[in-house]
């Protein structure tokens, strides 16, 4: 940064003025409450006083001093427009810090109006005395000094005496035009337009060209601003191949990390893909979600992607309660419904009606039943209609102790084997070939030496 070797005289009469404004001044939320104290003051007033063109009814008007840098309401009154009494509250002497005015204080007067703050003054000052009373029927001067929206007010004109280096908002105090010593060639990088004498402080050749870092036009040896930056530096990804990729910018800062992936990237189509990241425009599909298995109740011929929705298996059948064949199962009705027909449904009685499907207890008379089959164990002569008694003739031992019992036989064909016991595993030392029935006596075989007089002599060999 290039410093300029002058310094407008009128840049230490601002700072001698702002010395007290950086402290307090510039801290526009004042707070128009007060403490009663226990002794006052009273201003009234009243005539001229009352006429001006700031106030309006609800603003405040009050009283300050200045506390450590600090201003401190020590009286305030909502705005009327009519006669009013303002008590201004005095130190109580009882605390070990000051709370109110001293005997002989100028009384400051402040007024907030529309978010607003301003300096009140009048012709005759009004010094503080205890149980006093003044009469303020003069008109009040408002001077703004600063507002809620972040404005001071002052005269911003530095050619003036009256310039006040942190006024954003004129409010026409300049007054008195300076002299400004100063650089008055222009070829010069110290030269100050605005000065009006010579002081030899000229001294820095000026290189023009954009002495802005932020431009493209940044010139590194310029050291006076020629207003040719005209390109704002905008950093970037300035690879179109990558989502990070920024049309604008104009000078790359690595940022490109994500390779675009074309493909449908709404996952309310059937064409989404999860591994893409920027649109191609193939989303054509809307997805209906449902279930696609025509096997199920649930089954919606519009769908197209199978949400997992299908739980119910068609179940096909009879769903009519009052049919012959309702399917208590049954779901879906397949039209198979039989009318129910009342009757005799026993053939095993004279009233027996082959149309008949539902049995209403008119079978009556019974036909003589039993085994008709000349074949069967319990065929009988007698019966008129097979009752499905028949029992087959099952030859075969039926000696439950012999070796070949056969539980099912009823006619013994002469088969029967004695049982002989024995152990039947042909692996097992003590196997006997003549054994058919076990007894559990098998002994497993153990090879070893079975001559005690030999050293591998195994007691427990076979």
């Amino acid at each position: 940064m290039i410093i300029s070797q002058y310094i407008n005289p009128l840049f230490f009469r601002s700072l001698l003025f702002l010395i007290p404004f950086f402290s307090f001044a510039q801290n526009c939320d004042l707070n128009y409450s007060y403490t009663n104290t226990g002794s006052n003051m009273i201003i009234m007033v009243t005539q001229n006083a009352l006429s001006n063109d700031v106030l309006v009814n609800g603003d405040s008007i009050g009283a300050f001093m200045n506390i450590n840098e600090e201003w401190l309401c020590v009286g305030s009154i909502e705005w009327s427009g009519l006669q009013q009494t303002l008590a201004i509250w005095g130190n109580d002497s009882n605390n070990s810090y000051q709370d109110g005015l001293m005997a002989m204080d100028e009384v400051v007067l402040k007024a907030q109006s529309n978010g607003v703050q301003y300096d009140v003054t009048y012709p005759s000052v009004i010094n503080f005395a205890v149980n006093g009373i003044e009469i303020l029927s003069s008109s009040l001067s408002f001077s703004p000094f600063c507002d809620d929206l972040g404005n001071l007010y002052g005269c911003t004109n530095p050619s003036y005496e009256e310039y006040n280096l942190l006024a954003t908002l004129d409010d026409g105090s300049c007054q008195t035009i300076a002299e400004v010593y100063g650089c008055t060639l222009d070829s010069y990088l110290e030269y100050n337009p605005l000065a009006t004498q010579f002081d030899d402080s000229c001294e820095t050749i000026a290189v023009y060209g954009c002495t802005d870092a932020l431009f493209t036009e940044y010139s590194l040896s310029a050291n006076s601003d020629n207003g040719s930056c005209e390109t704002l530096i905008i950093e970037g990804c300035t690879n179109s191949n990558y989502i990070e990729f920024n049309a604008e910018a104009n000078v790359e800062d690595q940022s490109c990390s994500i390779f675009i992936v074309l493909g449908c990237i709404d996952s309310n189509y059937l064409e989404f893909s999860n591994t893409s990241n920027t649109d191609d425009g193939s989303c054509t599909t809307l997805r209906i979600s449902g279930c696609m298995n025509d096997l199920y109740v649930e089954f919606d011929p519009t769908a197209n992607f199978n949400d997992a929705s299908c739980a119910t298996i068609v179940v096909n059948g009879c769903v009519d309660e009052t049919a012959f064949n309702f399917n208590v199962n049954a779901n879906t009705n397949d039209d198979s419904c039989i009318q129910v027909v009342l009757g005799c449904t026993n053939s095993n009685f004279e009233e027996f009606n082959p149309l008949a499907n539902t049995n209403d207890g008119s079978c009556s008379t019974a036909f003589a039943e039993g085994c008709t089959d000349v074949f069967s164990l319990n065929y009988n002569p007698s019966a008129q209609i097979d009752d499905g008694s028949c029992i087959d003739l099952v030859f075969g031992c039926d000696d439950s102790e012999a070796y070949n019992f056969e539980p099912t036989a009823n006619v013994n064909d002469g088969s029967c084997t004695e049982k002989v016991y024995g152990c039947l595993d042909l692996e097992a030392f003590n196997y006997d070939e003549l054994a058919n029935t076990t007894d559990a006596s098998c002994i497993a075989v153990v090879y070893g030496c079975l001559d005690a007089a030999y050293m591998e002599f195994n007691p427990s060999a076979n």
